[in-house]
């Protein structure tokens, strides 16, 4: 401290004490910093070995570096990949999903065919049970006639039935045996049945003389013509009916033998005959021909069946 007046010999003395002690304080710490100083010296690692050492570490950093670009060159490489795997699998879910509604497509189709071929089926089933001709020929009776698409075949005193009926008639029922005869491969030998609407005829063989089953005359019905157009229609349809029972064994008989010009016992001719006789006798015709019908629909062409002849008529024949 700078003191402006002078001391006496007893501050003088404390003061020099004090700055003893405080040298020699510092004499003592300067000893201790060069001890630790020299200790750091000697423990200090060489210089040539840090700088060697700094040399290697850098070398690896360069190949670290160096394996890094690598790795970063192959990450790269693998983030196309999987880009381009990517691209790929979302074209592949495209592409599936395209063949999914496609394939669902053909499903929907292939179950509307089944279900289509199946009605179709049933429906084939359902017309091999029909029988056609007796669809397109129905064969009934309305009291004392015969009756054939519900023309009436005959006349009666008490029930006049009109020529074109009756001519009606008659080409149904000449349409009906010449489909069945053609059906069956029959080879007509005496006449030959011509169905021509309500016109139709019958020719005689091997002449070719024509005998016409129609008029709209009322005095024609007593012509012997028609008699024999209706005998040659009778002797037709036996030959018909003998080929049947000879090829096909029908289950069921024939309802009415026929004879030359009588089918049942009764004349089929109208020139001295009773109009009641001769539509009873009409009236067994068409039951004949709807035994051809029935015997056709039990044996369709292309088959031949061995089944013995049944005593009794099949249900629909029991008005005949």
């Amino acid at each position: 401290t700078h003191h402006d007046h002078p001391l006496c010999f007893e501050c003088t003395d404390a003061l020099v004490e004090t700055f003893e002690g405080k040298l020699g304080a510092t004499q003592q710490e300067q000893q201790t910093y060069l001890a630790f100083l020299a200790e750091l010296q000697e423990e200090a690692p060489d210089l040539s070995a840090l700088e060697e050492e700094e040399a290697g570490l850098a070398k690896q950093l360069a190949a670290l570096e160096l394996q890094q670009a690598q790795m970063d060159l192959e990450a790269r490489a693998l983030q196309h990949a999987t880009n381009a795997y990517e691209e790929q699998l979302q074209l592949h879910w495209e592409l599936f999903n395209e063949c999914f509604v496609q394939t669902h497509r053909v499903w929907e189709t292939q179950a509307a065919l089944d279900q289509h071929l199946e009605m179709e089926m049933e429906e084939v089933a359902k017309l091999n049970k029909t029988n056609i001709l007796n669809e397109a020929f129905h064969i009934w009776h309305d009291g004392h006639f015969g009756t054939i698409n519900k023309f009436r075949l005959g006349k009666l005193p008490s029930i006049n039935v009109e020529p074109y009926e009756i001519n009606a008639a008659w080409g149904n029922a000449a349409l009906l045996l010449h489909t069945i005869a053609r059906l069956r491969n029959v080879q007509w030998t005496r006449y030959r049945v011509v169905p021509m609407g309500s016109f139709a005829t019958v020719e005689m063989l091997p002449e070719g003389d024509s005998f016409a089953l129609y008029d709209g005359v009322p005095g024609w019905w007593t012509g012997s013509k028609y008699d024999k157009a209706m005998i040659g229609f009778l002797h037709c349809t036996n030959e018909v009916m003998q080929n049947e029972l000879l090829r096909h064994h029908p289950p069921h008989p024939i309802p009415y033998s026929i004879n030359h010009d009588t089918i049942g016992g009764l004349s089929i001719t109208y020139t001295s005959n009773q109009a009641e006789r001769w539509t009873r006798a009409l009236k067994f015709l068409l039951c004949n021909l709807k035994w051809l019908v029935g015997a056709l629909a039990t044996n369709p062409p292309g088959t031949q069946s061995d089944t013995p002849n049944s005593s009794d008529l099949p249900r629909d024949l029991m008005w005949c």
